[in-house]
C-alpha cells in the first residue's frame, strides 16, 4: 500500500467487501481470521500514523450468511429482523478487525488501541425506499424457494437479472449517526475506531426521541461520507 507524503490529521476508511469476505473463499471462521490479518497488514502504515482514524466497512457476505442461516432454520429457530441482522454482522467484523488491527500494531511495538462500535444511523420513516425496496441482499433462490420464504419469513423477493431471487429492501439515505460525538473523541484521544459498519444499523425516531430499529440496509459508503462531512 503506497501512503502519501502528507496524511491528514483526521482520516476516514471505508474497507470494502474483498478486504472481509473475498470471493472464493467458504466463509470459515479460520478464513475470516486470516482475511481480517491480512488487511490489517495493508493498513498498517495508516494505523502507525500520529492522526485520528476512523474505519467504516460493508457487511454484504456476513449479512446474507445471517439471512441465509434463518432461512435454513425458520422451523426451528425465530428469525431475526434486519437490524438486529446488521447489528450482528457489526459486532463480529468490528471484533475480527480490531483484534487483527491491534495485533499488528503490537508486533511492531506500537501499543495503539482499537474499538468496534455498533452504531445506529437514523434515517426518514418516509424515505421513498421503504415503499419501492430494491436493494438486493443475501442469496440467490429459485422461484419456487422465494415464494416459501416470501409466505414463512415476509421477505420481499425480486427476480435478479436471470440469476435467481433474491430477497430485496429499501436503502434509505442516512441523515444522523447516532454518537458520532463519541466516535469524534475516541479518535482525538488517539484510537482507532471502527464504526458504522454496514452503512450502520438502520433507526427511526419518533418526535419523543424514542429510536426503533427498521428492515432496511443502508448504504455503507453514503454513511462514510456523512460521517466524513460530520467530522470535518
Amino acid at each position: 500500500m503506497t501512503i502519501p507524503r502528507a496524511i491528514p490529521d483526521r482520516l476516514i476508511v471505508a474497507i470494502g467487501g474483498n478486504a472481509i469476505h473475498p470471493s472464493g473463499i467458504r466463509g470459515t471462521s479460520e478464513e475470516q481470521v486470516t482475511v481480517a490479518g491480512d488487511t490489517a497488514k495493508a493498513l498498517l502504515p495508516l494505523l502507525e500514523c500520529d492522526n485520528q482514524l476512523i474505519v467504516t466497512h460493508g457487511n454484504g457476505p456476513g449479512v446474507g450468511k445471517v439471512l441465509m442461516r434463518q432461512a435454513l432454520s425458520r422451523d426451528k429457530v425465530a428469525p431475526m429482523s434486519l437490524d438486529i441482522c446488521v447489528a450482528n454482522t457489526q459486532g463480529v467484523t468490528a471484533y475480527l478487525l480490531v483484534q487483527a488491527f491491534e495485533n499488528a500494531l503490537r508486533e511492531v511495538g506500537n501499543q495503539r488501541h482499537v474499538v468496534g462500535l455498533v452504531t445506529q444511523v437514523e434515517v426518514d420513516p418516509d424515505d421513498p425506499s421503504f415503499s419501492n425496496p430494491t436493494k438486493p441482499v443475501g442469496y440467490f433462490y429459485s422461484e419456487k424457494e422465494a415464494q416459501q420464504l416470501a409466505e414463512t419469513l415476509g421477505w420481499t423477493m425480486r427476480e435478479d437479472s436471470g440469476r435467481g431471487w433474491r430477497m430485496v429492501v429499501g436503502s434509505p439515505r442516512p441523515q444522523h449517526v447516532c454518537d458520532i460525538s463519541l466516535v469524534e473523541v475516541l479518535a482525538s484521544r488517539g484510537t482507532v475506531v471502527i464504526a458504522g459498519g454496514g452503512g450502520g444499523v438502520p433507526v427511526v425516531r419518533d418526535e419523543r426521541g424514542v429510536r426503533r430499529g427498521v428492515e432496511a440496509v443502508i448504504d455503507k459508503d453514503l454513511t462514510t461520507a456523512h460521517m466524513a462531512t460530520s467530522l470535518e
